[in-house]
């Protein structure tokens, strides 16, 4: 169980991070 959320949240953390890194890239200049 531990592993399945601990991959999990990595997973949805990469998911937002991304979109939120690229968004603030293109949005900077």
């Amino acid at each position: 169980m531990s592993l399945h959320l601990v991959f999990g949240s990595r997973i949805v953390n990469r998911a937002v991070l991304v979109p939120r890194t690229v968004a603030s890239v293109v949005m900077v200049p």
